[in-house]
């Protein structure tokens, strides 16, 4: 799954560095790269928190994948029966409403077997404004 991880990760615009190099930075794809595609593995929501509150880097808790990029931000990957999907968005939070944010998430990937699934479940407006869903 990390390899999946990885891969979604250099197709993002801002964490694959094409925005910094669009701006000039011609390395920006390597130190992204050096910076984002090792992905660390952490123990707890706690550890989490105070690790995405003080590093940049790809942090990994269940099948959830943290990338913090220093300016653009923490994107959130879920990544389960081979499929990765990029659901989340964290920028300028502060701790107590990251807890909650990461909790929401954890909560919704021990509740589901698959990518579709967590999303139903993270996301429950999509699943009844399509009036579908496995639940509905």
């Amino acid at each position: 799954m990390n390899e999946l991880v990885i891969e979604a990760i250099r197709r993002n615009y801002w964490l694959s560095g094409a925005a910094e190099f669009e701006d000039g930075d011609p390395f920006s794809a390597m130190e992204n790269g050096e910076m984002l595609e090792s992905i660390t593995e952490v123990g707890s929501v706690e550890e989490l928190v105070e690790t995405l509150m003080n590093y940049a880097g790809t942090f990994r808790y269940r099948n959830l994948y943290f990338a913090k990029h220093p300016h653009y931000g923490c994107f959130v990957f879920v990544a389960k029966r081979g499929e990765v999907r990029e659901f989340e968005h964290l920028s300028c939070i502060d701790r107590a409403r990251l807890h909650r944010a990461i909790l929401k998430m954890v909560e919704a990937d021990k509740a589901s077997r698959d990518v579709k699934e967590f999303l139903e479940l993270y996301f429950p407006s999509h699943r009844t404004a399509r009036g579908g869903g496995r639940h509905a």
